[in-house]
């Protein structure tokens, strides 16, 4: 298992997503808040560190498709405060989106790690390449005629 020798806590939000660009993601953004200050999880090893974050969306079947980048975003933000001081401590992010298989069964799953893998260090492999492989005949990305 990856994350034997890593420091994680995991937990879930039985709650359906809602992405950043929805009417009520404000709401959800309290209501996890909300349910976070009655969980009483501790984040203490996790607050102040780098961290790795791994969300699963397990959306009821028939659910309308959404964007799981901003899926992750909502629920990010609502971290914030609680199992993180700030997301820009995040270092390294899994987002996936299923289907539970249930036409009433939705939830978030979440799993937060330390990470040294700004070090070269990573939760999944003991060492994390870095180096860019290039390929022949294809420079680097130049915004300018784009602009």
């Amino acid at each position: 298992m990856p994350y034997q020798k890593t420091n994680y806590i995991s937990f879930s939000l039985h709650t359906e997503p809602v992405s950043r660009q929805a009417d009520r993601h404000t709401a959800f953004k309290k209501a996890i808040k909300g349910y976070l200050g009655r969980a009483n999880h501790n984040f203490s090893d996790f607050y102040n560190e780098r961290l790795c974050v791994a969300i699963l969306f397990a959306m009821r079947a028939g659910s309308p498709v959404t964007d799981v980048d901003n899926m992750a975003k909502n629920v990010l933000d609502a971290l914030q405060k609680y199992a993180y001081e700030d997301d820009e401590q995040i270092e390294h992010l899994d987002a996936i989106r299923l289907n539970s298989g249930s036409t009433d069964e939705t939830f978030i799953g979440l799993r937060i790690a330390v990470t040294g893998i700004a070090s070269d260090e990573d939760v999944i492999w003991p060492v994390f390449n870095v180096t860019h492989i290039s390929k022949p005949g294809v420079g680097p990305i130049d915004l300018t005629s784009y602009l």
